[in-house]
Order: C-alpha cells, then structure tokens, then sequence
C-alpha cells in the first residue's frame, strides 16, 4: 500500500504586532482613538504618536460641561 501523504492545514494564527514597533507580544493593547494594536511599550498615545485630535475632543467636552453665565 502506498502512504499518502495528507497535508492538513492548520488553521493559521493570527499574530498581532505592535503598530509601532512590530513585534510580536503576548499581550496586545488596542488604542481606543486610532483602533490599532500595540505592545505594552507603545500603549500609551504619546508613545505611538496617535492621530487622533486630543486637542479637539477636550474644546467640546469644555463646551458641554461649563453653562453659560448670565448677566445681571
């Protein structure tokens, strides 16, 4: 009898590398304001030089919460 030979293929893994760097890590943080994926180095949107408008978000977040006063 001849051996057939059966290549199973295995469900490939899905490794996650930092954005940043690419590396891999064990654990993977996703930033909440660009939505990509880095290590525990580049957690932080200072370290990963985010896009995202920080400046911005805080101008209407002011807005919101200070009332407006009225003149008496």
């Amino acid at each position: 009898m001849e051996k057939i030979e059966q290549t199973k293929k295995l469900p490939s893994k899905i490794t996650k590398k930092c954005n940043f760097c690419r590396k891999k890590s064990l654990v993977n943080i996703t930033c909440t304001k660009c939505d990509k994926i880095f290590c525990i180095k580049h957690r932080c949107p200072e370290n990963h030089n985010c896009i995202h408008d920080y400046k911005r978000d805080f101008q209407i977040a002011e807005k919101i919460i200070t009332p407006k006063i009225e003149v008496i």
